[in-house]
């Protein structure tokens, strides 16, 4: 709609209707202690549970390349045998 054509009461109001940057927002209140402690608790528990992944991931590695390795540079049973201790861990079928 043209402003121009419009009633200078329509032109007035449409003036002093406030724009939204010129309105109060929300404001977000201050977070409570047992809310803090609980971020806290919460963040304590993933880095535990992100170093325990971590070190499985480590461990799991670490058996394949020794794996490998017995495969190129030892005997045969030797490397069976590794391979037998990578197989205990494996990922079974879901019961």
């Amino acid at each position: 709609m043209v402003v121009e054509s419009l009633p200078d009461q329509q032109k007035y109001l449409l003036q002093r209707a406030p724009r939204l940057y010129d309105m109060n927002g929300y404001e977000q209140p201050a977070e409570p202690p047992e809310v803090k402690q609980a971020r806290r608790v919460i963040e304590r528990w993933e880095k535990e549970q992100s170093k325990s992944a971590c070190a499985a991931r480590k461990t799991n590695e670490a058996l394949i390349r020794k794996a490998k390795e017995a495969i190129y540079f030892d005997k045969p049973e030797k490397a069976l045998a590794i391979i037998q201790q990578c197989e205990k861990p494996l990922k079974g079928c879901p019961v």
